[in-house]
C-alpha cells in the first residue's frame, strides 16, 4: 500500500488498527472485469483504505481514526477520493444499525490530509462531547418524501 499512498500516518495508523483485536479498518480495492482494458492494470490494488472508532458511549457518532487517499496520480487521487466517499456511506449505515447519529465525525487536527476530507464531503460541526476540537462530520444526505 505505501508506494502508492503519499502520507504514511493514516498508512501507519490504519495497520496499527487493523492488528488490534478490535481494531476497525475499511479497504476498498480495484476489482474490474477482465477485458485487456486500461484500467484491469490496476487489479487488486488498493483505492482507499480507513480506520474508525466505535465510542462506548451509545450516541456518539462514529469517527475516522486515518484516512488514505492514493496521490501517484491525479486520477487516482480523483479515484481513491470517490472510493473514500463510498466508504462513507457504508459507516453511515454502520451508525444506522448500531442507533447512532447519521453522521461520521474527524477530529481535523489530528489528521495530516484536511483536503482529502473537505473533497469527499466532510464539513464543519459542532464537536460532541466525546470528541476533540476543530470537528467535521460528513452527514447523511436528507431524504425527501
Amino acid at each position: 500500500m505505501a508506494s502508492h499512498f503519499p502520507a504514511t500516518t493514516p498508512q501507519q495508523g490504519i495497520h496499527y488498527n487493523a492488528g488490534k483485536g478490535r481494531g476497525r479498518t475499511v479497504y476498498l480495492t480495484h476489482r474490474p472485469p477482465r477485458t485487456g482494458r486500461r484500467d484491469e492494470a490496476y487489479r487488486g490494488q488498493v483505492l482507499a483504505a480507513l480506520s474508525f472508532h466505535i465510542d462506548p458511549a451509545p450516541l456518539a457518532p462514529l469517527i475516522v481514526n486515518n484516512l488514505a487517499i492514493r496521490g501517484d496520480t491525479l486520477d487516482h487521487r480523483d479515484l481513491s477520493r470517490a472510493a473514500a466517499g463510498w466508504m462513507m456511506f457504508y459507516l453511515l449505515e454502520v451508525a444506522r444499525q448500531d442507533s447512532r447519529p447519521l453522521e461520521v465525525g474527524v477530529e481535523i487536527s489530528t489528521q495530516p490530509n484536511r483536503d482529502d476530507f473537505v473533497a469527499i464531503g466532510f464539513r464543519p460541526a459542532a464537536t460532541p462531547p466525546t470528541y476533540a476540537s476543530p470537528y467535521l462530520a460528513f452527514r447523511a444526505p436528507r431524504s425527501t418524501p
